[in-house]
């Protein structure tokens, strides 16, 4: 039986790697304009190209190859080549081509008068020099590669018969030969022995590029997350705050070698706002900026230049007051230089009337229809909806480098090539000021709960306040409602939150008043401790699919346990009683939960904990 099956496999072998001879007996396939320039071939059931230079056409031949038999001809005048490939650009075993080359004189009149070369992707494996005028060669190989060229001095013409190939053996490389990000380092620096890396992000970077770059980009497949991208290209990946695991797989050419990379990216849950970087340098910059407020407010920054790494932190500039409903006017000039006829640079505004710390595509307020130069001033005008939250907000004001062959659809914080970012701050204003003064407004951590405290003063006619909940610091829901007293004296009010999470906690007031007005308070926020909690998985890789879970200082009762994969879905969940302080649970995970890392999330008595896990 052993015998049997290693027959077998040699045959297997045998075949899928097996010579096979084009003797152009079946003539090539002519293409190209005004010169028959490309020749296709089909040998052993995969296209091939041979592709010459533009001096003369190919001709397919009844004689004059090897042994006088059909071939493949083409003329010359001056400098030639030809190149043979695959036409899917896979590699190929090459062993054999036969060429009759003939040159002409005087020019040139000294050797070599043509180079064969064998290449692999770029890199130049091996090759020989032709010295002389008129030669019949037969290049005899063994050995995998990407294309065959030869590049001819002073060709009259060349003939070329007997190509034999057949398929390479597949390659077991399944490594990167580079990892980059558009945001943030990788710690430690990339290596393609290192597998494991992790990098940071700020509060406002909601999504990040990974590159990855395939040690053989010919036959290697990615995978990011799951989603198949080219070697060298761009896979934009949504962030959470927190921790994030991208999983990039490499599976070689092979289809069994496969090599698993991670990057643990953490986005910032401290709220602040992005710095896009780019080059200010050539004179992309916000060189002025102007915009007329309400009353006699206003900002006039002029010949500001570009700062460093094109973001400029002009907050320090006087504020200017915006009232909802109203529209506002502008300018803004540049130093930007301009290359050509339809180049610029682009202008947009935004003004983050959320507070939520991102510039977010219903708070561009301005977007530039036309590209503006050196030497010219915009001038924009702002509309202040009559919705608009009151109070402090940032303003963003962008001058981003475009031209025909540089197309960018930029938001508030992608990185550009080239450009400048200038950050402002403006106070919007009621229409309908709240009869009243918000004095101050704090939130407190007291044993078990939260308190948001605020004092007011000189209130009529309010009717309520709500108090408003963020996990995020993004989206707020109302969490509690406290009516008005309504005093000209100082009163001073309380809410408390009895169902902290873990963290921090963002709270804001909504103060409305008996006519349905309203104004938000600033944000407030609390890192609600732990007092020690934690969950822990032993052992981590989880082998068997099953899964022991150690609940450490937990308070005693029910909680809801999730697994999420890369991608943020649910992939199990169940229930466990924790009627101890320290108690392991096993957990037995369904058998169609695929190899990967995931996240583990337990949640339950006000308390929420992850931890990622791999599964084996």
């Amino acid at each position: 039986m052993k015998t049997l099956f290693s027959f077998i496999l040699v045959c297997i072998t045998s075949s899928l790697f097996s010579q096979v001879n084009y003797n152009f007996s079946t003539p090539a396939t002519l293409s190209g304009s005004p010169w028959l320039s490309t020749a296709t071939i089909t040998v052993g059931g995969v296209s091939y190209t041979i592709t010459g230079g533009i001096n003369g056409g190919y001709t397919n031949l009844s004689s004059g190859g090897n042994g006088n038999t059909a071939a493949l001809k083409k003329d010359g005048s001056g400098g030639d080549n030809v190149t043979i490939k695959r036409t899917d650009g896979k590699r190929f075993q090459f062993y054999n081509l036969w060429l009759k080359q003939s040159s002409y004189s005087p020019y040139p009149n000294t050797p070599p008068f043509y180079t064969i070369r064998f290449w692999d992707g770029s890199t130049n494996i091996k090759s020989y020099t032709g010295n002389s005028q008129n030669s019949t060669v037969t290049y005899a190989e063994n050995i995998a590669v990407t294309s065959v060229s030869v590049m001819f001095n002073a060709l009259s013409s060349y003939i070329l018969d007997d190509l034999t190939v057949g398929p390479a053996a597949p390659s077991t490389d399944a490594s990167l030969s580079n990892l980059y990000l558009n945001k943030g380092t990788l710690s430690p620096a990339f290596a393609a022995g290192t597998y494991s890396y992790t990098a940071s992000a700020g509060y406002g970077t909601t999504s990040i590029n990974v590159t990855p770059v395939a040690g053989d980009p010919l036959g290697a497949i990615i995978t990011v997350n799951g989603d198949a991208v080219s070697s060298g290209s761009a896979a934009s990946v949504p962030l959470n705050l927190g921790n994030n695991t991208i999983t990039i797989v490499v599976t070689a050419e092979d289809g069994t070698t496969i090599s698993t990379y991670t990057i643990v990216i953490n986005r910032s849950s401290t709220p602040d706002y992005c710095t896009p970087a780019s080059e200010a340098s050539w004179g992309d910059d916000v060189n002025s900026f102007t915009l007329a407020g309400d009353g006699s407010t206003s900002i006039s920054d002029n010949n500001t230049g570009g700062g460093s790494g094109g973001y400029d932190y002009r907050t320090t500039v006087s504020s200017v007051n915006l009232m909802q409903g109203n529209s506002y006017n502008g300018t803004v000039t540049t130093n930007g230089e301009q290359w050509n006829v339809a180049d610029g640079e682009h202008i947009k505004i935004w003004i983050d009337l959320n507070d939520n710390f991102l510039f977010e595509s219903n708070e561009l307020l301005y977007n530039a229809p036309s590209l503006i130069i050196n030497g010219t001033t915009l001038n924009f005008s702002l509309a202040i909806a009559a919705a608009a939250n009151t109070g402090p907000h940032r303003m963003r004001v962008r001058a981003i480098y475009e031209d025909p062959y540089n197309q960018t659809n930029f938001d508030g914080c992608t990185d550009e090539d080239y450009g400048e970012t200038q950050d402002y701050n403006v106070i919007v204003k009621s229409l309908n000021p709240l009869p009243l003064t918000l004095t101050s407004i704090k939130a407190l951590q007291l044993k078990n709960e939260i308190e948001v405290q605020w004092v007011t003063a000189g209130e009529i006619n309010v009717d309520k306040y709500e108090v408003e909940k963020s996990q995020d610091g993004v989206t707020y829901s109302k969490a509690g409602t406290v009516a008005a007293e309504n005093s000209s004296r100082s009163l001073n009010y309380n809410w408390a939150d009895t169902k902290p999470i873990a963290g921090y906690n963002y709270y804001r007031l909504k103060m409305i008043d008996k006519n349905g007005d309203f104004t938000y308070s600033a944000v407030v926020k609390v890192n609600f401790g732990t007092r020690g909690g934690r969950i822990k998985v032993s052992p981590n890789p989880v082998i068997g699919h099953v899964l022991a879970l150690q609940l450490q200082n937990l308070t005693a009762g029910i909680y809801e346990v999730r697994l999420l994969d890369t991608r943020g879905r649910q992939v199990f969940s169940s229930s466990i009683d924790n009627r101890t302080a320290l108690q392991g649970k096993e957990i037995q995970l369904p058998q169609s939960i695929n190899t990967g890392i995931y996240s583990l999330q337990v949640a339950g008595n006000n308390t929420a904990y992850s931890v990622s896990v791999f599964i084996k």
